[in-house]
């Protein structure tokens, strides 16, 4: 009833990984790698001051399922690939 179909040459584009190349010709022909330089955190923190990038004017079901109340009423979501967790009467 259902058989493979053949795929033609063209019809392969997924498999094409463009970026690998630009990867590999990013690293400097000088760079060294060192194991005791690369594998230590920074010394400080990191603290954000303001986050843009959450959407919810188009995709509101969507949007109600991302955001939600923390046990110390404080608002909790995601946006720019970051945890927010905000007290909405501080806006902090």
């Amino acid at each position: 009833m259902f058989q493979q179909e053949e795929l033609d040459k063209g019809d392969q584009i997924g498999a094409v990984k463009p970026f690998l190349g630009e990867l590999k010709h990013s690293i400097p022909s000088w760079y060294k790698p060192n194991a005791k330089r690369d594998n230590v955190l920074p010394d400080g923190e990191l603290s954000l001051f303001h986050v843009m990038g959450y959407r919810f004017f188009y995709m509101l079901d969507e949007c109600r399922e991302m955001s939600g109340w923390t046990d110390n009423d404080k608002v909790a979501f995601a946006t720019a690939a970051v945890g927010v967790e905000m007290d909405i009467k501080t806006q902090e």
